[in-house]
C-alpha cells in the first residue's frame, strides 16, 4: 500500500515538473523568436541595432558580400539645408558604396509663420510633399536646389516641381531624406530651415484703435509694415 502511494506521488510530481519545464521552454522560445537572442540576452537585438555612430549594425562577422547586399540602406548621417529666399539649397553625405543606393528620396513640408512673435501657426502647416528622387549626393559648395529651375540637372531621377508650391521667404520649411536601394528604404532624416535674415514680411498693422463707450464708432489707422 505504501509502495503504491509512493509511486502515485512520484508520478504526479514528475508530471507536474514536466509541465513546468515545458512552460519554461515555450517562454524561452517565444523570447528568442521576438528578440533574436538567447535567454541570456533577450534584449540584445534591440540594443545592438545601431552602433555608436547612429548607423544600423550589420553582421560584421559575416563577410559574404551577397548577404551584406540584402540589407536596406542606413539613414543619411549628414543632411543640411539653407533657405535662400526663393529656393532651399540642400546637401547630404553619400551612403557607403556597399549599400548600393539607387536614389535619395526628398520631401518637404511648409511651415508658415504668424507676425505676432513669429510663433508656429498650426493652421498654416503643410503636408509632406515629394520633391525629387536624386541619384547621388550634393555638397554645400555644389548643393541640390529645391527650385523648378533644377529639374533638368544631372542626377534627377524624378521630380514633382509642377505640383509643388514655390519657395517663398515668408515660410519656414521642413525637409526629410532617405536612401532607397533594391533591398528597401532607409529611415527618414529630418531638418528644418528658416528664412534668411534681412528678408521681412509685409503685414497690416492697426494703430490708434478706439471706440465710443457704447462700442460704436470704432476708429483706427491701418498701415502696411515690414516686420
Amino acid at each position: 500500500m505504501a509502495a503504491e502511494q509512493f509511486i502515485t506521488t512520484a508520478y504526479a510530481a514528475i508530471v507536474s515538473w514536466t509541465y513546468i519545464l515545458i512552460t519554461i521552454l515555450l517562454i524561452v522560445k517565444i523570447v528568442q523568436f521576438f528578440t533574436g537572442g538567447g535567454i541570456g540576452w533577450p534584449l540584445g537585438r534591440g540594443r545592438d541595432r545601431y552602433d555608436g555612430g547612429g548607423r544600423r549594425r550589420r553582421d560584421e562577422e559575416n563577410i559574404d558580400p551577397a548577404r551584406r547586399r540584402g540589407y536596406a540602406p542606413n539613414r543619411v548621417l549628414v543632411f543640411h539645408g539653407v533657405h535662400m529666399g526663393d529656393r532651399v539649397n540642400l546637401s547630404w553625405a553619400a551612403n557607403p558604396n556597399d549599400e548600393h543606393v539607387n536614389y535619395y528620396w526628398i520631401e518637404r513640408k511648409r511651415h508658415a509663420r504668424t507676425p505676432g512673435g513669429f510663433r508656429w501657426n498650426r493652421n498654416l502647416w503643410g503636408n509632406w510633399r515629394r520633391v525629387a528622387y536624386v541619384s547621388h549626393s550634393f555638397t554645400p559648395e555644389n548643393p541640390f536646389a529645391d527650385h523648378d529651375s533644377f529639374r533638368n540637372h544631372e542626377g534627377i531621377v524624378r521630380e514633382w516641381w509642377n505640383s509643388l508650391e514655390p519657395i517663398v521667404p515668408e515660410n519656414d520649411y521642413e525637409y526629410r531624406i532617405r536612401a532607397v536601394s533594391s533591398y528597401g528604404k532607409g529611415d527618414w532624416v529630418e531638418i528644418r530651415v528658416s528664412r534668411p535674415h534681412g528678408i521681412g514680411i509685409w503685414v497690416p498693422i492697426i494703430d490708434h484703435l478706439g471706440a465710443d463707450p457704447d462700442g460704436t464708432n470704432v476708429e483706427g489707422h491701418v498701415e502696411i509694415r515690414r516686420v
